[in-house]
Order: C-alpha cells, then sequence, then structure tokens
C-alpha cells in the first residue's frame, strides 16, 4: 500500500514539474519587443532548459583516483548487492558531472562511496556547481537520483561571479534536526524571498530514481504578477546554482560497518534540470553565446533595437540614449532609453539628475561638433553660418580680407561676406564675371562679343582678360572666325560655321548673297518671298540620310533652273557632311564661298570642272575630280558617272574593250588589223579571243542564245539537248532533278536520254528506281503529313531480312516495291519493312513468319500476344498460351470478370476443383455448392462430418413421420412446375415455414368458425325453418367449396417448410370435420355423415348430433341430397389428401434417389472435368508439337525442294511397323532409292566439277583483264606524273606577280572553254570504254554461270585468291597515286593562296575518286574472301550429307541377302529409321542449302555491281586526268604582254577598286 501510494505521488510530482513549464503570468507580455504599429513593448525569452548541456563541476567524482568499486542497493535483504567500477579513464565505466545535464538518460554522475572516503558522510559535502552561462530568472531545479535521495541537502544560488552563495531551499527528512528549520506540508509564505525547508524530497524510499523538485516562485505572494514584483523577480534570479549533498541517506549500520556494506553509500544523480528564462528586463527576447579572448563562454541578451539599451541582460541605456535613467520594462510600460538631444552634432551624452528634475530631460551633449556648441549642440560658433544643407550644422564664413570692405570676416545667415566693387562670390575671393584683375582696388570689365562668347555669356579669363570664345571663334573679345571658318552668329553653339567647300578646300568666307534654308516635304511647292539665286537655296531632304545634289526647276514661271543641295533630315550633329554643331538647318542662312582647286568648281567646289569625272563614276561631291580617261576613242566624259561617249566599235567605261558583238584590241589604232570587227557569231552573241593549246588565237563566242554552245553556238549547252545545227532548238535535260547539274555530260546532247542518275535512279530521264531502291516521298503541306508526293531521288529498301520473303533470281534479298517501299513480308509478317507481325500475330524473331495469336476473345483482354512467345493478356485467373482455361480451382470463365473462384471448402471438398456449374465435389456426407456444410445429422465439417448422437436419430424419424402425415394429407406430389421448388429432406437450406402456417392456420380458424355457426344454428332450433336450413347447408356446401379450392392451392404451392405445427393444425381440421359438422345432419344425413367419417378415418361421433337427428327426419330427402353433394365433397377432399400424402412419400424417395444420383454425377462429373482439363492440355501440347513438327517438315521440304523423291520415300519411314513383309518392301524401296539418289548426286557432282573447269577457264580470262587494268593505272600514273610536270612548269610562271595576276584573270575564260571541249575529249576514250565494257560483260557471264550451280563457291574462292593478288598491286599503286596527288595537292593550295588558281576543285575530284577506288578495292576483297568462306563451309557440308547418305545405304544393303531371297534380320528397326530420318532431316535443315546458294548469288551480284561501279569511277577519273592535262598544256602558252596591263590609263585606281 505504500507503494503504491508512494507511486501516486512521484505521478503527481511529475505533473507538478510539468505545470512548472510556464511558470510566469504572460498574459499582458508578448515574445515580440514592438507592437503591430512598431511601439516598444515588453518582452520575454522563450521558457528553456537552462541546465541543458551546461558544465556541472564536482567536489567528488567517483573513479578519479583510480577504479574503484561499488555496488547497488538490493530490495531484497535476501539478495546478494550486485557490484560494479568506476574508473574515470575507461568511458564505458566514467560517470563525470557532465552526465547530469547531457541528453543520454542512461548517464549518471556518482560519487565515491563511504569505503573510498569515509568522510563523505560525516564531516565532507559533496559540491554540485552549475553555471548557467548569464541571469535567468529560475523557475525550477529538479534532480533525479540513481541513488537514494539525500538525507540533508542545500541548494545556493547567486547572481553573479562577485556576489556571495545565498541559501535558496533546504531538504532533509528531518527539517529541525539538521536545519533547526520547522517543516510545513504545506507552507504559506509571508513574502516573495521567504527561505524553507522540505522533507518530502528527502525520504529513504525510492532508493533508485527518487526525485527532487525546487518551485522556485510557485505559491509566493505575487507569482501570477511575476512581472510587476521586484522582489520576486530578485528571488528568481540567478547566474550560478549551488546544490550541497551533506547527509547520505543509510541504514543506520555506516559505523564500523564492514566494506562491502560501505560499497553502497554513495551520491548518484541522473538528471538535472533547470527551468527559466534568461534575464533581458524586458527588453530583449532572446539570448545567444559570447566570448571574449580570455573570457569564459556567456550567454548575452539581444536587445531589441526598438528599446535602445545594451549590456549583457539589457541593464543600462544605449550610447546616445540618456535623456531619462534606465528602468526594467514592465507589462504596462516597455520603459525604452530615450535619445540625447544633440542635434545630430554630438555622440556622446551623459545623464544629469538634477537637469532631469528640472527640465523632465535628463541628457547633455559632450563634445559638439560641426561648429555648434551650447547645451544641446543648438547654436553656431563665433565666425560660422547655418548649413543650408543641413541647417543643424554650421559652416565657416571663409571671408577674403583682400576682397571684403574693410577686411571683415563676419558673415551673414547665408554666408555671404560684404565684397568690393568687381569682386564677387561668398567670400568675396574672385571677380565678378566678364571681369579681371583681382586686387585691393577692385576688378575691371573684359568687353567681350556676346555673340562669339561661350553659351553667349561674356565671360573672361580672371587674370589676362581672354574673353571664353565658341569652339570655332577668336580674339581677345571673341570677335572674329577662326581659319577655315566663316559667318560668325549669335545664336550658333559654335559660334562660326566650317568651311563645307565639299571636302575639297579649307578656305572660303560668308555669302552675303545667299537668302536663307527651306524645309518641306517631297511634292509640295514651296514660296518663297523672293529667290535671288535659287541654285543656292538649301532645302531639307527627309529620304535620305546622306547630302545630295538634285538639278530642279524653280521661279515663278518654272524656267528657272539651278542645282538645291540637300541635307540630311536629321540632327546635322550626327550627318557625315554637315557641319557639327547644327541645330537643324531651317534656322541657319549662312551659305559659303570657297576658293577651289583647279578641278573643281562651284561656291562649295561640288562640280567637277571641265575635262574631269568624279572617282568613283557616281560618287559624291565629296569624292575627288580626276581627267577623263577614253583612250583616245571619244573626246567627252560624264563629269559626274565618268562614262565615255566611246566611238570606233569600243565599249566600257572607259573605251578600254570591244564593244558587245565585236571583238579585237580596243587599244589598237582605228585602221589596224587589231582593232575591233564584228563578231562571227549567230544572233548577235558576244565573243572573245582565247588562246588555244597550239597556242593559236581563235574566236569563241559566248553568252549563245536559246541555250546553246561551243565556238560558234554550234550545238547544245550542258544539261540541254537538240540540234542547232539541222534546226532543232536546245530544251532541257529531264532527268526528274536526279541529276548533278555542276557535272559534265550529265545528258546525252542529241536525245536527251540522261546519263548520270543519281541517287538511286535509273531510266532514261533517271524516272526509275534502281532494283532495291524505293521512291522518296514528301508531304504536300507541313500540316497534314500523311499526303505525300514524289521526292526527289530514291532511298534503299530496308526491308529486314528476318520478316522479308527471299526472292530468288538478279533482284537479290527483299527487293521492295519501287514506288511504295513495301518489302514482300513472310506470312503473318507487316510493316513497309517488314519488321513486325501483324497485330494478332506473333513469332517475328524466329525468321519463320508469324504465327497467329488465336487468342480467346472470352478469356483474353485483347486479340494481340507476346511479339516472342505468343503469350496472350488474360483476364484474372485465366491461363494457358491463348487464355482458353481457367486456373485450377476456377471455373465459368466470362469476359466481365475472367474465371470465377471455385471457393471449395478445404475440409468439405475433395479437391479445390470443381465443375463447369461451379459444383465443388464433395467428401462424404458433406453438401452445398462449395461442400461448405455437413448433411442433416452430421456435425464438424473439419472432423469430416461425424454423425450426431442417437437422440438426432429421433427427430430425424420425427420429421420423416411429418413428410409422411404431409403426404397422407396431399398425396404424392407431382414433379411438375409447381412443385419443382420442393427441397428434399436433408438439405440444409433455410426452410419458410411462414406461409404453410398462415395457410393452415386460416383453414382451421375457418373450421371454428362453421362449428360455431353450426351451434348458433341448434341453440335455436326450434325457429329453424327449411329454407334457413338449406340457406346454412349451402353455407356449409360454400364451405367446403373454399376448403377444397385453398386445399388445392396450398398443395400446388412449393412445399418450403414441414414443422410439428403442421401435424397438430391438420388433426384440428379431421377433428372439426368429424366432430361438427354431423350435429346438424338426420338420422339419413347420419348415414351419410358415418360414410363421411369412415374416409375420414374417423370412427368417433358427436352424442349432440344424435341427439337431434329425429328432429330432421321430415327433411331427410332433401338432406340426402346434401348429404350425397357433401360426401362427393368430403370424399373428393379425402382422395386429394391422400394423393398428395402418397405423391408425397414418391417424391420424398424420388428426391433422395435423385439425390444420390446427383452427388455421384456431380462427383463423376468433376472427375471427367478434371480428366477434360488435363486432356485439353495434353491436346493443346499435342497440336504444338504437332505444329512444331509441321514446322520442322515444311523447313525440310523448302530446304530440300531440289529433293523431292527422297523425302517421299524418307516419309515413308514414319510408317514401318512391326510386320515383316511391310518392313522388307520398305527397304528394297529404300535402298533402290539410295541407289538413285547416289547416281543422281554422282551426276550432279560431275556437273559441278564440269563447271568449276569453266568457271576456271572463265577465271583466266579475267585474270589477263585484271592485267589489262593494271596497264591502265600504269597509264595513269604515267599521267599523274604528267601532271607534276606541267605543276613544276608552272612554277616557272611566278617572276611577276602583276602579269600573272592578269593572266588569271583571263584563266577563267580557258578554264570555261576547256569545259566546252570536254565532249570532244570524251570521243579519246572508246578503246579504255570497250575494254572495261568487255570485262563488264566477262562479269555479267561469269554471274549467270555462278547462279546456275551448287558449287559457284569453289570459283569464287580460286577467283578470290587471284583477284586479291591482282587488286593487292592496284591497291598499292593507289596508295603512291594518292601520295603523289596529296604533294600536287599541297603545292596547288599555295599557288591558289598566292594567285587565286582554280585548278583546286579539279584535283579534289581526282583525290576524291581514287579514295572511291581504294574503298571499292577493299569491298571486293572482302566479298571474295566471304564468297571463300562460304563456299568452303558448303562443300563441306555436302560431302558430309553424302557420307552419312552412303552409310545408311550401306545398312540398307545389309538388311536384304541379295540373290537369294532371303531376308536376314533387319539391322535396324522402325524406331532406328525414324530416329535416323529425322537426323538426317536436321542434318539438311542444318547445311541450308538453298539459303547459302541465296547468299553466293547476292554476293556474286555484289561484286558484278561493284565491279560496275568501279570501271565508272576509272571513266570519270580518266575524263579528270585528261580535262588536267588540256589546263596544264595551257599553262606554258601564257606570255607577258598577251593581256593589257592598265598602265598609263589610270590603271592603279582601277586596279585597286577592281581588286
Amino acid at each position: 500500500m505504500g507503494l503504491l501510494l508512494l507511486r501516486w505521488c512521484i505521478i503527481l510530482i511529475s505533473v507538478k514539474v510539468a505545470n512548472l513549464q510556464e511558470p510566469f503570468d504572460t498574459r499582458w507580455v508578448s515574445s515580440e519587443c514592438v507592437d503591430i504599429n512598431g511601439k516598444p513593448q515588453m518582452c520575454y525569452p522563450p521558457f528553456t532548459s537552462v541546465a541543458a548541456d551546461r558544465k556541472v563541476t564536482a567536489t567528488n567524482t567517483c573513479g578519479e583516483r583510480g577504479r574503484q568499486k561499488y555496488c547497488i542497493h538490493m530490495s531484497n535483504s535476501g539478495m546478494a548487492s550486485r557490484c560494479q567500477y568506476c574508473d574515470a579513464r575507461n568511458p564505458d565505466e566514467s560517470h563525470p558531472p557532465e552526465y547530469m545535464t547531457d541528453k543520454n538518460p542512461n548517464n549518471w554522475w556518482q560519487s565515491e562511496t563511504m569505503a573510498d572516503n569515509k568522510l563523505l558522510h560525516f564531516r565532507d559535502s559533496v559540491n554540485l556547481t552549475i553555471d548557467l552561462g548569464t541571469q535567468f530568472h529560475v523557475n525550477y531545479v529538479y534532480l533525479q537520483f540513481k541513488s537514494p535521495r539525500p538525507h540533508a541537502m542545500v541548494i545556493h544560488k547567486r547572481f553573479d561571479d562577485n556576489s556571495e552563495w545565498t541559501p535558496w531551499a533546504y531538504f532533509s527528512s528531518n527539517c529541525y534536526t539538521y536545519f533547526g528549520m520547522v517543516y510545513s506540508p504545506r507552507p504559506v509564505f509571508n513574502k516573495p524571498d521567504e527561505l524553507i525547508c522540505y522533507e518530502e524530497y528527502s525520504t529513504l524510499q525510492p532508493l533508485y530514481e527518487g526525485e527532487v523538485i525546487f518551485s522556485v516562485i510557485n505559491g509566493r505572494p505575487n507569482y501570477d504578477r511575476f512581472f510587476n514584483d521586484v522582489d520576486l523577480q530578485r528571488w528568481s534570479t540567478a547566474s550560478q546554482i549551488l546544490i550541497e549533498l551533506k547527509k547520505m541517506h543509510t541504514f543506520g549500520d555506516e559505523r564500523g560497518a564492514e566494506r562491502d556494506t560501505l560499497l553502497t553509500y554513495y551520491f548518484a544523480i541522473q538528471k538535472l534540470t533547470v527551468g527559466g528564462r534568461c534575464l533581458c528586463n524586458g527588453h530583449g527576447n532572446e539570448c545567444r553565446k559570447s566570448s571574449g579572448p580570455g573570457q569564459k563562454e556567456r550567454l548575452v541578451c539581444v536587445c531589441d533595437p526598438a528599446h535602445h539599451t545594451s549590456g549583457d541582460n539589457c541593464e543600462q541605456c544605449q550610447s546616445g540614449y540618456h535623456d531619462r535613467p534606465w528602468q526594467p520594462a514592465t507589462p504596462q510600460n516597455a520603459n525604452p532609453c530615450i535619445a540625447c538631444n544633440c542635434n545630430g552634432n554630438a555622440h556622446l551624452c551623459e545623464f544629469d539628475p538634477e537637469l532631469y528634475s528640472r527640465t523632465g530631460s535628463g541628457s547633455r551633449c559632450i563634445d559638439c561638433g560641426n561648429n555648434t556648441e551650447g547645451l544641446n549642440c543648438e547654436r553656431c560658433k563665433s565666425g560660422y553660418y547655418p548649413n543650408p544643407k543641413q541647417p543643424t550644422t554650421c559652416l565657416p564664413c571663409s571671408c577674403d580680407p583682400v576682397g571684403t570692405i574693410d577686411g571683415q570676416t563676419e558673415c551673414n545667415a547665408q554666408g555671404q561676406c560684404q565684397c568690393k566693387p568687381g569682386i564677387g562670390g561668398k567670400s568675396c575671393d574672385h571677380c565678378l564675371e566678364d571681369h579681371f584683375g583681382f586686387n585691393a582696388g577692385g576688378c575691371l570689365p573684359c568687353n567681350c562679343n556676346e555673340g562669339g562668347s561661350y553659351e553667349n555669356r561674356p565671360a573672361c579669363d580672371s587674370q589676362t582678360g581672354q574673353c571664353i570664345c565658341k569652339q570655332n571663334v577668336a580674339g581677345k573679345q571673341c570677335d572674329k572666325c577662326k581659319i577655315g571658318h566663316y559667318g560668325l552668329m549669335s545664336n550658333d553653339p559654335l559660334g562660326c560655321k566650317p568651311c563645307l567647300c565639299s571636302l575639297h578646300s579649307s578656305e572660303c568666307k560668308l555669302d552675303e548673297e545667299h537668302l536663307s534654308n527651306v524645309a518641306g516635304r517631297p511634292g509640295e511647292i514651296i514660296e518663297l518671298e523672293s529667290l535671288v539665286k535659287p541654285d543656292q537655296t538649301i532645302i531639307n531632304c527627309p529620304t535620305n540620310q546622306k547630302p545630295y545634289r538634285q538639278h530642279i526647276q524653280v521661279g515663278c514661271n518654272g524656267t528657272t533652273e539651278g542645282y538645291l543641295h540637300c541635307l540630311c533630315e536629321e540632327d546635322p550633329n550626327q550627318c557625315p557632311y554637315c557641319p557639327s554643331g547644327w541645330r537643324t538647318p531651317q534656322t541657319d542662312p549662312r551659305s559659303e564661298i570657297c576658293t577651289c582647286p583647279p578641278q573643281y568648281t562651284g561656291k562649295s567646289c561640288e562640280f567637277c570642272a571641265d575635262g574631269h569625272r568624279r572617282d568613283p563614276p557616281g560618287g559624291l561631291i565629296t569624292d575627288r575630280c580626276i581627267l577623263c580617261t577614253c583612250n583616245n576613242h571619244a573626246t567627252r566624259c560624264d563629269p559626274e558617272s565618268g562614262q565615255c561617249e566611246c566611238q570606233d566599235n569600243t565599249g566600257g567605261l572607259f573605251c578600254d574593250r570591244c564593244a558587245d558583238g565585236y571583238y579585237g584590241d580596243a587599244f589598237a589604232s582605228v585602221n589596224s588589223s587589231d582593232a575591233c570587227k564584228p563578231c562571227p557569231c549567230p544572233s548577235e552573241a558576244k565573243c572573245e579571243q582565247v588562246y588555244w593549246p597550239d597556242r593559236s588565237i581563235k574566236v569563241v563566242c559566248k553568252d549563245c542564245p536559246d541555250n546553246r554552245s561551243g565556238i560558234r553556238c554550234e550545238r547544245c549547252a550542258e544539261n540541254f539537248y537538240g540540234d542547232p545545227a539541222k534546226g532543232i532548238p536546245c530544251k532541257p535535260c529531264d532527268c526528274s532533278n536526279n541529276v548533278d547539274p555542276r557535272e559534265f555530260g550529265n545528258c546525252d546532247g542529241k536525245t536527251g536520254e540522261c546519263l548520270k542518275c543519281l541517287f538511286g535512279t535509273s531510266g532514261k530521264h533517271c524516272e526509275q528506281c534502281l532494283s532495291g531502291y524505293r521512291r522518296n516521298l514528301k508531304p504536300i503541306n507541313i500540316s497534314d503529313l500523311s499526303d505525300l508526293i514524289p521526292a526527289r531521288g530514291c532511298s534503299p529498301c530496308e526491308c529486314n531480312p528476318i520478316g522479308t520473303l527471299a526472292n530468288y533470281g538478279s533482284q537479290g534479298i527483299g527487293v521492295c516495291n519501287p514506288e511504295t517501299g513495301q518489302c514482300p513480308c513472310k506470312p503473318g509478317v507487316g510493316g513497309v519493312n517488314c519488321d513486325k507481325c501483324f497485330d494478332g500475330f506473333y513469332g517475328f524473331h524466329t525468321g519463320q513468319g508469324c504465327q497467329p495469336c488465336d487468342c480467346n476473345s472470352v478469356g483474353a483482354v485483347q486479340e494481340s500476344c507476346d511479339d516472342r512467345t505468343g503469350q496472350c493478356e488474360c483476364r484474372p485467373n485465366v491461363i494457358g498460351r491463348q487464355c482458353d482455361q481457367c486456373r485450377p480451382a476456377y471455373f465459368n470463365m466470362t469476359t466481365s470478370v475472367g474465371c470465377q473462384s471455385c471457393n471449395c471448402h478445404i475440409y468439405g471438398a475433395e479437391s479445390s476443383q470443381c465443375n463447369k456449374n461451379g459444383q465443388c465435389i464433395c467428401k462424404p456426407f458433406a453438401v452445398g455448392v462449395n461442400c461448405e456444410q455437413c448433411q442433416e445429422n452430421h456435425y464438424n465439417l473439419q472432423a469430416g462430418c461425424l454423425p450426431c448422437p442417437a437422440c438426432y436419430n429421433l427427430v430425424q424419424a420425427r420429421v420423416a413421420k411429418l413428410w409422411g402425415m404431409l403426404e397422407s394429407v396431399f398425396g404424392p406430389i407431382k414433379q411438375g412446375p409447381s412443385t419443382t421448388s420442393l427441397i428434399p429432406r436433408g438439405s440444409t437450406e433455410t426452410l419458410n415455414d411462414k406461409e404453410l402456417y398462415e395457410e393452415i392456420k386460416r383453414l382451421n380458424d375457418t373450421v371454428v368458425k362453421l362449428y360455431q355457426d353450426i351451434l348458433d344454428y341448434k341453440a335455436d332450433s326450434s325457429i329453424i325453418d327449411y329454407k334457413q336450413f338449406k340457406k346454412t347447408l349451402d353455407n356449409i356446401a360454400n364451405q367446403i367449396d373454399m376448403i377444397d379450392n385453398e386445399l388445392k392451392q396450398l398443395i400446388n404451392k412449393p412445399l418450403t417448410c414441414i414443422e410439428n405445427d403442421y401435424n397438430k393444425n391438420m388433426e384440428q381440421l379431421q377433428m372439426s370435420i368429424n366432430e361438427k359438422i354431423p350435429r346438424l345432419l338426420t338420422d339419413d344425413a347420419q348415414r351419410v355423415l358415418e360414410n363421411l367419417k369412415r374416409t375420414i378415418s374417423s370412427s368417433e361421433s358427436d352424442p349432440i348430433l344424435t341427439k337431434y337427428a329425429n328432429e330432421l327426419n321430415e327433411l331427410s330427402k332433401e338432406l340426402n341430397e346434401r348429404s350425397e353433394q357433401l360426401q362427393k365433397k368430403v370424399n373428393s377432399i379425402t382422395q386429394l389428401l391422400a394423393n398428395s400424402t402418397n405423391k408425397l412419400t414418391e417424391s420424398k424417395e424420388l428426391i433422395k434417389t435423385s439425390k444420390d444420383t446427383l452427388q455421384k454425377n456431380i462427383k463423376k462429373s468433376d472427375e471427367i472435368e478434371q480428366n477434360g482439363i488435363l486432356l485439353s492440355s495434353r491436346i493443346e501440347a499435342l497440336k504444338d508439337l504437332m505444329q512444331k513438327l509441321r514446322d520442322q517438315i515444311y523447313l525440310t521440304n523448302t530446304n530440300i525442294d531440289r529433293l523431292p523423291d527422297i523425302m517421299t520415300q524418307l516419309r515413308q519411314l514414319d510408317s514401318v511397323t512391326i510386320t515383316w513383309n511391310e518392313a522388307k518392301e520398305t527397304s528394297k524401296k529404300l535402298q533402290d532409292r539410295f541407289i538413285n539418289i547416289e547416281s543422281e548426286l554422282h551426276n550432279q557432282m560431275m556437273n559441278l566439277q564440269h563447271v568449276n573447269n569453266q568457271l576456271m577457264d572463265t577465271l583466266k580470262g579475267q585474270e589477263n583483264e585484271a592485267k589489262l587494268i593494271e596497264l591502265k593505272f600504269n597509264e595513269i600514273n604515267n599521267l599523274l606524273e604528267r601532271v607534276m610536270n606541267a605543276i613544276n612548269m608552272s612554277w616557272i610562271t611566278v617572276d611577276n606577280a602583276r602579269i600573272w595576276l592578269h593572266k588569271l584573270e583571263g584563266f577563267d575564260k580557258h578554264i570555261i572553254n576547256t569545259k566546252e571541249l570536254i565532249p570532244d575529249i570524251l570521243n579519246m576514250e572508246d578503246e579504255l570504254h570497250k575494254r572495261l565494257t568487255d570485262l563488264a560483260t566477262n562479269v555479267n557471264d561469269l554471274h549467270d554461270q555462278s547462279r546456275k550451280e551448287l558449287l559457284a563457291a569453289q570459283y569464287l574462292h580460286n577467283q578470290t585468291n587471284q583477284i586479291e593478288n591482282i587488286l593487292g598491286g592496284i591497291e598499292k599503286r593507289i596508295a603512291n597515286d594518292k601520295i603523289l596527288l596529296d604533294k600536287f595537292y599541297e603545292k596547288l593550295t599555295d599557288l591558289k593562296t598566292k594567285h587565286e588558281l582554280d585548278i583546286l576543285p579539279e584535283i579534289q575530284k581526282i583525290s576524291h575518286i581514287v579514295n572511291g577506288i581504294n574503298d571499292e578495292t577493299i569491298r571486293i576483297i572482302e566479298t571474295a574472301d566471304l564468297s571463300h568462306r562460304s563456299g568452303s563451309k558448303l562443300i563441306e557440308d555436302i560431302n558430309d550429307l553424302l557420307k552419312r547418305m552412303k552409310k545408311l545405304k550401306e545398312q540398307l544393303t545389309e538388311t536384304t541377302k541379295p540373290g537369294t531371297g532371303i531376308i536376314s534380320k533387319p539391322t535396324i528397326t522402325s524406331e532406328d529409321a525414324s530416329t535416323r530420318f529425322l537426323k538426317l532431316k536436321d542434318d539438311l535443315h542444318k547445311i541450308q542449302l538453298n539459303q547459302r546458294l541465296t547468299v553466293l548469288k547476292q554476293l556474286n551480284q555484289s561484286r558484278t555491281t561493284e565491279l560496275y561501279y568501279l570501271s565508272k569511277q576509272i571513266n570519270e577519273f580518266k575524263l579528270h586526268y585528261e580535262h588536267l592535262q588540256r589546263i596544264n598544256s595551257l599553262l606554258p602558252s601564257i606570255e607577258s604582254g598577251c593581256f593589257y596591263t592598265g598602265k598609263g590609263i589610270e590603271g592603279d585606281e582601277y586596279e585597286r577598286r577592281n581588286s
């Protein structure tokens, strides 16, 4: 009980500590130091755990003097103490003081034991000191001990390092004994700093984790108004705390005790917590760590700037804020420090209490600055005046005694001194503007010209009197223009206008006759008051950025002519030819008259003098004028353009060439034979003289009309065709834009047939795609990318070899449709490139086409399947590659949910699988669709439906009896539509018997009502007459009819319930009929009733009926009739009940039999269904196997389609049986067939050998052709050497650079002429072309022969060895030629850099051709090597196949003894024959004869194509070489003096411009 109370106390204390987390009343203070308006308010730092991670010092700690042992008190005295060790050197065994304030709850501080330090308990205390870093308002001190709490303890505090320790709280188990203080469980504090002693925290229990809680302010006066009580604040303030542990709690055995006992006495503290707030006196809300040099780390307040306080605890005013004494903030008043009023002229001030008490402002300024003085630095010192920009400061007067009257130094409030005449400035230290000569007598005036002075403000140098002039003005008084300027004007910022003179002269004067400038818009009529000289009127020109001159007519009648100078519309300062400084052209009326050089004329030197022209022609008026130069063919030239009026069939700007349509030397004399004369060209075409290779000079027509070309325009130009000589016009060649227009010979010049189709095209007009190419397409509209039209060129077919059918023949593999690009795809493969399966197909990677997915429409999510495995995407719980099966334990596949779970009960079902209707196969005595229940009279489904005890058999018997009674009432129930819902006995379905019960109850109520009616009738029988009785009988009959109908309806309803109340109600019904109806009948009627009673099996009668029977004699006749009717009704009812009972019995038996049969059938059906599923899966597997076999047979048939008879015979091996006769016939057939096969293969080998011999003969012819190719390459090498010689010769002509320049200018013409002569050069190559054509023909013949036979690989192998040697030499020569061409290229590059030679492109073409030949040669070598490897492998496979077939033949031969007719025991069985047949098929499949033959055909075709392109490249190389040779033949014929050098006819300048 005591421990329970102790625990409750600890809980209450913990709650109390938790409540101390917010110790102060903060309703009227805030954590923010300013309010929303920025006004200071009291604020405080947040409540925090002050001691966390703070350093604690202890006067005694275990383990500091070595490893020390200590033991722990055990609560059970019968248990031994648990001892451990303390060692300060070992972190795992040390217990230093800082462990009290760390965050690890498993650490603690511990002192030495009483065994190691006997004075601890008896004399010495252990002091624990924690420095909080600054002053705090402490709310509580909390200690948690690892040892028993002290018997006596004192908590001390002090404000700072300089104050004394003062007791804060006493703790003892006996306060009066140890401290002489009276303990009060509920102390009442009389003052905030009252000191008390606590006893509740010094008990011995608990031994461990005991707590000591010291609440500093709770319960003390004004603790809820903490911030308004200074004493309470001082009581809670501490910067250091000392905990003095004076006495240990012992069991009184410490004196004279053994060491083991003393080892259990020590102090140990696990947790030391101090809660409080940093003391900032209400002027700050944050404390930060701070330390200085030589100082310990401490916490300082961050004083809010709005409060203007400073100090570690914001305990003083900030410097410059001493207008009132410092005070701590309170909730009512923030008490911020107020700035001193020094007008900003002093940084230091002091608080004057006397001044504060007298004026309310206690600030006294120290060291006033800015030349001020006074209590608040509020006035200027003597000789100073207020600064106008900062009135609170002062500036010195700085009066100059020379310039002031009487040498005064004082100034007024504006700082102005009193100056002498002509002297100015605030300090009277300089002359006024337009004055000079500062001295004691004053300053003299300058008399500057206002219009020539800078900014029109007369001013001069104060020393010399020189006026300050505008930029273009000179003179001491600024009264004249500088040289090169004219027209001094006051509104000109530069003063004078510079002489423009069209930049040809700098000497001018003002034109006194000039009127003014006129501004106008284009097309606008300008009216002038007077027009003295209209040719000098200046107008504004808004449509141009440069000045220009235009000849116009002006005047009243439009007859006066002259030139108008048009200046820039924009600011003239930005116009390159307008004098700077003008603001707008309209405001300056000045005009110049220039002194011009001899070659210029006009007031502004704007015209060229007679006999001179502008250079350059058509230049600006600022361009220079030079003498006219017309080469003696004209007497006049245009002064602006320089165009000479040429004569003598000459033309050009300077008459330096023949006119168009003429040729000759324009510099020759008029009557000489070299003078210009008409061109011999048709249609007035131009012509020129050209140096011919034979060093002759011929006239060549140029710029031929009508697309013609040639020396006399006698043929069509390049890319045109026709025959101008025969009157056939030249038309553009139609090559479908599939040729390079820069090439020569793109088409036939006569027929227009295209000869150099590019981009994979062919045909007369390059309109067709090459084999293996398809037409390029492009969209008509960018927005509709699906609408495509043919584009330029054709692209290679991108047929995927895996999905493309092999087209045997000359077309190779995968030749696509040239228009659509559609490749021929294998079955099931789609896409333009045959690169994917159709939707709903798979198996593209097999290379045999794609197979249909055949996904089940019900079980699969979609028709498509995995493109590699063919696996369809099944619905939930559906399996199979085609998703056509339910997962085991699932049934009823649908498109909505997949397959449904059978949910067969784990204990009631034989397995988890059900039939297609979801019926599980139940174990014995288990029932239900899921076999989830036991049948009637069984229980515990998990145990196998155990039979119920025997007593339950009574219940079952009772149920059976009830069924019998029901059948006795209703008779056998027919199995019709109305009874199909009957539930057999033994079923566990819940039955609803309410309807049947209500029907029977209603029938019973009807009988009772009938009985009551009869009693009422008999009670008043004396007054009953015939009619009333008849009416009663009618009612009875009607009631019986109703009963009859209701019973029929009841029988026709489904029997859903059988209960005990049924028999009871039926018995009441019979009793009602037997007992109550006879009371109304007579004796005659009684007989009828007796029969009726017998019918319903009742032998009892009612005595009341007997008593009243005599009274009804007179009505017997009528009653007999009624009785008969009643008897019929009752008989009918009875019969119905009997029939119902019988039929019910039969139905029960039938239902029971049907149930057993159904259970057996269900079980068998489930077994059949399981077997069907397994059989279906096996059938599917067999189908897959058969399909694979068919595929293998198909592939085998495809690979050996050349041997159909062999395959026909080999398939017969599959039907080999055990029958010996059949085996004999089969063996004979196979033997005969293999003999034929061997013979056929032998013939094939002979044919192949013959073909091989032919190929070898052809290869010898190829060797000769290769030698011819080598000779041609030797010729090419010689030609290259000649080119090098030609280049060396060309270097001789570099001596005179100027002559070479003019030669190269004419060199372009030679290049063009050379290009025109290329068709003639092409005729010289007939022999080489013929040889290469023969070579191509031989290659084609070789291609045809290799395609016919199977052993073409041997020929390719031999041919490769020879061609490789030939082409190896060719490759080496090509490499050497390439080195020479590289050197040639470097020399030509240098020559082109120096002299702009155009021969470099031709050399680059040759280099590209040689590189192409090298690449083609390497590809041919690689192709031949591949052919060699493929052919070798093919021969090896064929030989291996022949060996196997020969071996098989020998084995079959052994099975029959020739000549005797006796068949020996076969050495191979049908199984062996079948196995070897399959192996033979695999071998044939591996060889893949047809495929390898196709590859060989392709390689041969590729080689033929490459040889064709090689010959084509050789032809082009030959053409380019001949072209270079022609160029080289021209170079030596160029001599100096052949071209006009331009000397003496302003050639230098002309040359400079054209270059």
